[in-house]
């Protein structure tokens, strides 16, 4: 299994600056942000 630490090195080796990591739960705040500027994403 790929751990955390070799995901790190991996994303800053590709020139990912920023790298987090989260749950598995959904995004619904982020999901709402989307949908009200839906428009604008055309």
């Amino acid at each position: 299994m790929i751990t955390r630490n070799e995901i790190i090195s991996a994303a800053h080796r590709y020139g990912f600056e920023d790298i987090g990591f989260t749950s598995a739960d959904p995004f619904d705040t982020h999901l709402e942000i989307l949908k009200a500027r839906q428009e604008e994403y055309g």
